[in-house]
């Protein structure tokens, strides 16, 4: 018997010529047992619309279980969906889809097809591959199909061979002497074919997990078993579908690659699938788009060789390989990428403890879909080679500046508060845009190593250090004095928010000093408190504190920058440093202005404003608008002062 090889661009198939054709290609059976030839086609619309199935691929990967072969074989298909077989099981309102399935690289006999169907187990839709053959020499007059069998369960890998396949031939008598749309006999009849499969296997239960989902169970309401009516090949292939003529287009190009790039599919499956969304957004397959995917297969061919640590989580190792081959593939072609990027990046993660490198893999894969991810990944470990800082990639994510805070030992009782008040405010989107938000404009993610000092006054709750350049980026020591953080001066959640939020801006504020080129030196800057500093700036000509480039005065820096950008961040993570209990009781308060003797309600608003000043005092513009002003200096006072009455305990 002729055998075919099932090349899909140019459709190389045996065209059969099938008795009574014309009564089952537009069949549609919706009862299981009744046919009517004014039945309207179901199409591929109708069955997205039916089911609800929306991402739908034309390529389909499978672990078939089969007899025909000696061992389970990992196959590619194309589905076609110009025409769909439905079924309605009349005595329980099962429904079946059946599609054709074309192998895309297998030798089939021509009596010999596949189909896929679709069946719905509870609320989850459920694939099933059929291995089908007609018969050779059929008498005239006689059904076809001679064998069907169950290759493939999505459901229940392990029971595709537990399923006996039973083929009913149903006839249909019409009475108008023609049947769908042409003549079929003298007697005005029609022949169609079902298939009903049925779980005979002794095996019905999955030792380790129970029921199996579709097993046959007797009395189950949810089993596998169905009905489905057959879909042969019948050289009526989707040549108007673009999307199947476009899958059969890619596939051409796939055979003709190198081996080893045609084993990628066995490790990463999805590559077919992608490869089709590659060319769809490109133009179709040309040769521009051809030569761009082969460099991109090529390249992901070799950077996949050792990508993987047995110390990752496997879904990291897989999520990786994903990334970069979606990388490679939508950017080749793209000005200014560089695919060594994807190498530099594979040799640090390689490198980095293990927790490390699973936090950079799951930003990357999270973002798979934009590029300037893997630019923050390529400044984050460039950063950690030329500062020679232990820079943590979550809290870098997640805040303003570069943060090593490996000099904190997280077993104290110090180190633990720390680190959850920090991680508080990373929840905070204000925290990490904290110095656009107050400056403007672009801004360069500053070097920030945190400790923990014990030898700072206790009037003072923390301090910042400007390190000497090390290839000509500073560091900033943040100096968080342990006594606020644990003991019997400890402060509330607040005010040890509020410290850390004051040195970050003094941090900024250092490295805008020293670039003033006006003399300012590093034992200079190290001997100013924030407040000290930004007194600095209006004292030398031409070194303001600028927002979006304009230089601003000490009071619209303060006031309508600072302050609100503060005022973001605490009603962002409000609920995260004060249980509710506190909340509603100043909310349920009221208290007495005695300035003025008129009584007041708390306002979240004044409280984050006033608050936030406190450490600021001595500066000229909080002189002028709160300190000579009663009434404000009296809310500055009283917010200041039920700050450090908010809860201490951080969870």
């Amino acid at each position: 018997m002729k055998k075919i090889h099932v090349f899909i661009t140019v459709f190389l198939l045996v065209v059969v010529p099938l008795l009574f054709l014309n009564c089952s290609s537009e069949e549609d059976f919706v009862t299981g047992t009744h046919f009517s030839p004014h039945n309207k086609k179901f199409t591929f619309s109708d069955f997205k619309k039916e089911t609800g199935l929306k991402n739908f691929s034309f390529v389909k990967k499978a672990r078939l279980n089969t007899s025909i072969h000696a061992r389970d074989i990992d196959s590619d298909f194309l589905i076609d969906t110009l025409e769909i077989k439905r079924h309605i099981n009349p005595s329980n309102d099962k429904t079946t889809y059946s599609f054709k399935l074309y192998p895309i690289s297998e030798q089939l006999e021509s009596k010999e097809y596949y189909n896929l169907v679709f069946e719905k187990i509870g609320e989850e839709w459920n694939e099933l591959i059929f291995f089908n053959k007609e018969k050779i020499n059929p008498i005239e007059g006689e059904p076809k199909l001679e064998s069907s069998e169950m290759v493939y369960n999505r459901m229940s890998l392990a029971l595709s061979q537990g399923y006996s396949e039973i083929i009913t031939y149903n006839f249909h008598c019409t009475g108008t002497g023609k049947c769908s749309t042409g003549t079929c006999d003298e007697c005005h009849l029609c022949i169609s074919e079902t298939v009903t499969y049925v779980y005979t296997g002794i095996n019905h239960h999955d030792p380790g997990s129970g029921s199996l989902p579709g097993s046959s169970d007797p009395g189950s309401g949810g089993n596998s078993s169905g009905i489905y009516i057959p879909n042969p090949y019948d050289g009526a292939e989707d040549l108007n579908n673009l999307g199947f003529m476009l899958a059969g287009d890619v596939v051409a190009y796939f055979n003709t690659l190198p081996n080893t790039i045609q084993s990628l599919t066995i490790s990463y499956p999805w590559i077919f699938n992608y490869l089709i969304d590659y060319f769809s957004n490109n133009g179709g397959v040309n040769p521009i788009s051809e030569q761009n995917a082969t460099i991109a297969l090529t390249t992901f061919q070799t950077l996949t060789q050792n990508f993987n640590s047995p110390n990752w989580l496997t879904t990291s190792n897989e999520q990786i390989n994903f990334w970069a081959f979606y990388t490679l593939l939508n950017n080749t072609n793209q000005r200014g990428f560089n695919p060594q990027d994807l190498f530099e990046i594979k040799d640090y993660l390689l490198s980095a403890n293990p927790q490390t490198a699973e936090s950079i893999i799951d930003y990357l894969f999270s973002n798979f879909n934009d590029t300037e991810s893997m630019e923050f990944v390529l400044d984050f470990l460039r950063n950690v080679e030329e500062s020679g800082l232990n820079l943590d990639f979550e809290k870098t994510l997640n805040s303003p500046a570069n943060i090593d805070d490996s000099a904190i030992d997280k077993s104290t009782p110090e180190g633990q508060k720390f680190d959850c008040i920090y991680k508080k405010l990373m929840e905070s989107p204000s925290f990490k845009n904290l110095f656009v938000n107050t400056f403007g404009g672009e801004q360069t993610k500053l070097n920030v190593k945190f400790e923990i000092a014990e030898n700072l006054p206790n009037t003072t709750n923390g301090n910042c250090l400007l390190l000497p350049a090390s290839n000509g980026n500073y560091t900033n020591l943040i100096r968080i004095n342990k006594n606020i953080l644990a003991g019997p001066n400890v402060r509330s959640n607040f005010k040890i928010a509020k410290t850390i939020l004051h040195e970050c801006i003094h941090a900024y504020l250092n490295i805008k000093k020293i670039n003033c080129n006006l003399g300012s030196t590093i034992t200079e800057l190290n001997g100013l408190d924030l407040q000290q500093l930004i007194g600095t700036f209006y004292q030398s000509f031409g070194c303001h504190i600028s927002v979006n480039g304009s230089p601003q005065s000490q009071h619209e820096f303060m006031f309508n920058h600072l302050v609100p950008t503060f005022q973001n961040i605490f009603s962002e993570i409000r609920d995260l440093l004060a249980p509710q209990s506190n909340i509603d009781y100043v909310n349920n308060n009221t208290y007495l202005n005695t300035i003025n003797n008129q009584n007041f309600t708390w306002n979240w608003n004044d409280f984050y404003k006033y608050f936030s000043l406190e450490g600021l005092h001595l500066c000229e513009s909080f002189v002028q608008n709160i300190t000579q002003v009663p009434v404000e200096n009296f809310y500055y006072d009283f917010y200041r002062s039920q700050a450090q009455q908010f809860s201490k305990d951080c969870q």
